[in-house]
């Protein structure tokens, strides 16, 4: 990987004569009031303690079933980097006195010093960073955009323990730090108010794990694989799993970021999942990130072997080429071969991968030099790598969402990148003003007549107990906003076999609620599509002897087929690029290199995961008169309890339902809230769901 900082210098020339159109921003930092005449350190301001607007002793309360929405659906994100983990690339008023030639996290208190005024001065300047450079409102703000998910940087040095920072080179600035881990907290309870999802990331390891200035270091020196760091990582990952794992947002932790290849890297993410798997409690299903570093055959196996919640970050940067693509190469290379690859690791890693960065910068000489001509290229660039994404992996993160001059910066500040280069950043493609009409039309769909019968039998059908439960799952992704859909899909649906275990009693009875699952899930999906795309619902809802085509792909120019093939069909591209795509693309940058070659295990270009054989039914609810025959089990106040047998539509249904002697009788899940309701007596009752 080209190391980070031998290309900050050719950084502003990724988006060099680019600015975004007028748009509200916050601006930067205002420069303290000096406290007095006196500096500190390297001639830094001396500062008084810094007070900070919003209470730092708030949190949410577990909620199991928030948690699995926020942790199973894909994500729509933004990277909020250099908040905890300070980069002087993105914002360089902070390293305003940092020695020179520092650039990592560590320059800035060794810039103010170790005296008591230095290092109150220091923690007054990063304490009112920490309170400004992302804001409540700038989480209200994401929401707004569609955006689901936040990947938040953090260092070893931002834990409150004077442990975590003792023999590093941050121990002398242990004071500085002392109150950061409130603010990271905060931040989650501020995200988890937006109905956002928090993957927490540790940038920074010990020692450094990639010799970079955004693991906080300030040489080149990886030392991660030295002497007790990667132990002492271990230990600091498995302490902020045990402190947040009942945020009801946290949808994970990255153990590493862009850690540097090393023989020792594998077995010390094998060894420190086991860790924390080890804690027990919720941690045994805490989703855990792993980064690969840029060499994604590696970690793909890494990921395929672990029978827990793990999941490949790659991260895929294409503003530095070493052979000066055209902007329409590289679009269609993004379009082409690269989407291939990386549906190509999503299919060995049963889709537990994503892309945990990217931009939409290109290096300045593969854009044009018209400046409408250059904004339409990085336009379609941008919306190419956002199409591929979402209809290969289960989530992607914006790197980053703020910057300190965001539009001059537009490559890679989301704030000035969406609504200049996008407004299509949600799981299905849709622009933002669509959403509403599409969550109005998706709240109208209710399971019909016949699975909701069929839930209530004695003994309910494997499959129509999984279709019900994948329709008022991917029904209820599809109509809270952020709206979002199904992603990690066998992941979740094993988890749901696991809580049905008493009532799947073999392997076939997990299969077909497995296909009914994931039945439930398309029919919801093709309702979503066939508005995108403008297309007739009526195939979603056709019954048939074979299934509906359920290709999820979110692609511009896909569309619901009314095909019974389970095939999974290939989505195209809305890129407007036409030129012959070069083999691979080098996709390195400020943060990467070039991608390496993924996994085999080859299987068609296509978003869509699911199986086939879906037999949706009509919503429309029927409402025909039934015959039907009832036996009283029990009385208990007045509730008679019922076995009742039901002709419907020429099927016969058996339920159980409780009602009042003489009187209408109804039962009720407790899971969906489904009932059926049976009025009248002897055998010409009537059956209402």
């Amino acid at each position: 990987m080209k190391d980070f900082l031998k290309i900050l210098a050719a950084f502003s020339l990724a988006t060099a004569g680019v600015t975004a159109s007028p748009l509200t921003s916050p601006a930067q930092e205002n420069v303290f009031a000096r406290a007095s005449n006196d500096t500190v350190g390297n001639g830094c301001e001396k500062l008084d303690d810094y007070h900070p607007k919003d209470s730092l002793n708030v949190f949410p309360l577990y909620d199991a079933e928030r948690s699995e929405m926020m942790r199973y659906r894909f994500h729509i994100g933004v990277n909020l980097g250099s908040w905890f983990v300070n980069e002087k690339w993105m914002n360089g008023a902070i390293f305003k006195c940092a020695p020179d030639g520092e650039k990592g996290e560590l320059a800035i208190p060794r810039g103010y010093g170790t005296s008591d005024d230095g290092i109150k001065s220091a923690r007054a300047r990063l304490e009112k960073h920490w309170d400004t450079w992302v804001t409540k409102d700038d989480f209200a703000h994401m929401k707004e955009l569609g955006v689901n998910a936040v990947r938040i940087p953090i260092g070893y040095w931002n834990l409150p323990q004077t442990k975590f920072l003792k023999d590093t080179p941050f121990e002398n600035y242990t004071d500085v730090y002392k109150n950061s881990w409130k603010y990271v907290r905060r931040a989650i309870k501020y995200a988890n108010d937006n109905d956002i999802g928090v993957l927490i990331d540790l940038h920074g390891a010990y020692g450094s794990q990639n010799g970079q200035s955004n693991s906080g270091w300030n040489k080149f020196d990886v030392d991660f694989y030295k002497g007790n760091n990667r132990n002492r990582t271990t230990d600091a990952i498995a302490w902020i799993v045990r402190d947040l794992q009942q945020m009801p947002n946290m949808i994970g932790i990255e153990l590493l970021n862009e850690a540097k290849n090393n023989d020792l890297l594998i077995d010390w993410y094998e060894n420190a999942m086991d860790t924390i798997r080890a804690i027990g409690g919720t941690t045994v299903d805490f989703p855990l990130y792993v980064s690969d570093s840029f060499a994604p055959n590696k970690a793909a196996n890494l990921v395929k072997d672990r029978k827990d919640f793990a999941v490949q970050d790659t991260h895929k940067y294409y503003a530095f080429t070493n052979n000066h693509q055209s902007a329409k190469e590289i679009t269609k290379d993004v379009n082409t071969t690269a989407r291939e690859k990386m549906d190509e690791i999503t299919s060995v890693v049963d889709d537990r991968f994503i892309v945990g960065e990217w931009s939409c910068a290109l290096d300045p000489a593969s854009t044009s030099d018209n400046q409408d001509k250059k904004l339409q290229q990085l336009s379609d660039f941008c919306s190419a790598q956002i199409d591929t994404y979402r209809n290969v992996t289960s989530g992607m993160f914006f790197w980053s969402y703020r910057f300190a001059n965001c539009d001059s910066n537009i490559g890679w500040c989301f704030k000035a990148a969406h609504g200049n280069f996008f407004d299509k950043y949600n799981a299905w493609g849709f622009y933002n003003n669509e959403t509403d009409k599409v969550v109005s039309r998706v709240k109208k769909e209710d399971l019909d007549l016949k699975h909701k019968l069929a839930l209530h039998a004695l003994f309910p059908k494997p499959r129509d107990l999984g279709y019900a439960e994948g329709f008022n799952w991917a029904k209820k992704l599809a109509t809270n906003l952020p709206v979002s859909r199904l992603a990690f899909k066998k992941e979740y649906i094993d988890r749901r076999i696991k809580k049905n275990s008493a009532k799947l009693h073999s392997d076939d009875d997990k299969k077909k609620f497995r296909e009914g699952y994931e039945d439930g899930v398309a029919y919801i999906e093709c309702i979503v599509l066939s508005y995108k795309n403008q297309k007739s619902d009526s195939i979603c809802k056709k019954k048939s002897s074979g299934s509906a085509n359920k290709s999820v792909s979110t692609s511009s120019s896909s569309s619901s087929s009314s095909s019974s093939s389970s095939s999974k069909s290939s989505s195209s591209s809305k890129s407007s690029s036409s030129s012959k795509p070069t083999s691979s693309s080098s996709s390195s940058s400020s943060k990467s290199s070039s991608s390496s070659k993924s996994s085999s295990s080859s299987k068609s270009s296509s978003s869509s995961k699911s199986s086939s054989s879906s037999k949706s039914s009509s919503s429309s609810k029927p409402t025909s008169s039934s015959s039907s025959s009832s036996k009283s089990t029990s009385s208990k106040r007045g509730v008679t309890s019922s076995l009742v047998t039901s002709s419907v539509s020429g099927k016969t249904v058996t339920a159980t339902a409780t009602g009042t002697a003489g009187g209408q009788m109804c039962g009720n899940d407790d899971i969906f809230g489904l009932g059926i309701c049976i009025s009248g007596s002897g055998n010409n009752n009537n059956i209402n769901a």
